[in-house]
This record gives C-alpha cells, structure tokens and sequence, in this order.
C-alpha cells in the first residue's frame, strides 16, 4: 500500500478535475486519511494561485448517509474559479458524468471556529442566504469507496449562485422551504425541506466544529453550500435548469 503522500502526489500529478482518479488509488484511504488528502490537494490548489471561495456539506441527509455508508456528513472545499453566477452557461465536452444538485447558499459573516459551535452560533454568523447549484462529477462510487470519495473532494465540480437575500431572514428554516426543480420548462423534482435535509444551521455548526478538529475555521466571505434539497440530476447538452426555493428566490442554469 503506498503511503498517503505517494497518493496524493498521484491525484496531484493526474490533475484534480479530469475525470476519476486513477485505480490504483481505490481502497488507498479510510474517510479520517481521505481528509488528510483533501486539505493537502487545497493546499496545492492555494499555492498554485487558486483561491479557496468556501465550503460544500455532502451527505446532509439520512438516507444519502446510509447509502454512503456514513456516521456523519461530509465536507470538501469550494474553489473560487468554480464560482459561476446565475444564468451561466457550461461547456458539456469533457465532463466525467455531470449532474446537478440544488442547494442553500450560506455567506459567512463573522468567524466561525469549532469546538463548540451550536446551530444558534452558527445561524448568528450568517449574513446572507441564496438559492444556489453545484455542479458535480460522478468520479467516484461513493457507495465503494467513501475515503477516496472524500480525497477526490466529494464529487465537486462548481457552483452556481443567485441573488442574496441580505440579511438573512432571521426566521428562515430549511425544513420549511419549498423546492420545485425545472429542466427544460418541466418540473423534474418538488421537495420539502423537512422531507430531504438537515437542518443547514445545525449541517453548518457541524462543519465549524469538524473543521475545528483540523484547525481550519469558516471565514468572513466564505460561501457555504449545504447540501442538496433533491436527487442528482444527470445532465446533457442542451438542458437548461431552474431552481425556485421558497422565501429565498430562483437560481438558473444551461448546459450545450
């Protein structure tokens, strides 16, 4: 078995977003070593110049946890070349398996540190909410292999973001909040909160506090997605997406 800097020098060398990590790092990590990689890969993104934009939740519901085989929820980062506002277009040629998820977007106001962050600390550092997307790549099972799942930052690909509501609605509860999913003018999904997510105040105090076990913390300006209010959908050339969450607002996206 190669050590975990021999792998993350491979996925480093393999190019991070160019499809599925080579094979021979299947089964190379266990979820704790797979963030160990994760934050050496966003250290290498950060001293190639890139910048960090904030934070992704995977795994916010119980029945996405235990299909994946998971305790806990996950996390990975968010690069701001990923950021993209509503309405964009993305290029289709050359993505490994896209699919689209929609998501509450969180804007960190104030620091946010763990040990010891409580939903109520964690919805006081917010100081906006907006309707979002991630765009995500199917690179690896998650249901085969949840350390690599993690190393290879949980599937993200980018991230689409509509308009803030700013300040955040002091009484907005994601169990609440109404989803309805259109591609291509169709309705593909409705939801309820309550029925496909944890609550993302309680989703971000857990983040805060995981990040805390590895000395990293949220940051004012970060953005924070939290997890998808529906299935994934796969996407192809020529589908255009809306998203329309309830006392939030819309967010929209093509692909050709």
């Amino acid at each position: 078995m190669m050590t975990p800097q021999q792998a993350v020098e491979m996925m480093w060398k393999h190019g991070p977003l160019t499809g599925p990590p080579p094979e021979v790092l299947q089964g190379q990590f266990t979820p704790a070593t797979g963030y160990d990689a994760q934050a050496r890969l966003l250290e290498r993104w950060v001293a190639s110049g890139e910048a960090q934009g904030g934070w992704k939740i995977a795994m916010s519901a119980p029945a996405v946890r235990a299909l994946f085989k998971s305790e806990t929820p996950g996390y990975g980062y968010l690069l701001q070349r990923g950021r993209v506002e509503s309405g964009h277009t993305f290029k289709t040629q050359g993505m490994h398996q896209p699919a689209l998820e929609s998501e509450l977007c969180l804007i960190i106001e104030r620091p946010l540190a763990g040990p010891g962050v409580t939903p109520a600390m964690a919805r006081a550092a917010v100081g906006a909410v907006a309707p979002a997307f991630e765009l995500i790549e199917r690179r690896v099972d998650p249901t085969k292999d949840l350390g690599l799942l993690i190393a290879d930052n949980v599937m993200q690909f980018a991230w689409v973001v509509g308009a803030p509501v700013r300040p955040c609605p002091a009484g907005l509860d994601s169990g609440a909040v109404r989803v309805v999913i259109r591609r291509n003018g169709v309705v593909e999904q409705e939801a309820l909160g309550k029925d496909v997510i944890d609550d993302i105040f309680g989703s971000l105090a857990w983040l805060a506090n995981a990040l805390g076990t590895r000395g990293a913390s949220l940051k004012p300006g970060q953005h924070v997605i939290t997890g998808t209010f529906g299935k994934p959908i796969p996407v192809v050339k020529g589908d255009r997406f809306q998203t329309e969450f309830s006392g939030v607002g819309r967010v929209e996206a093509r692909f050709e």
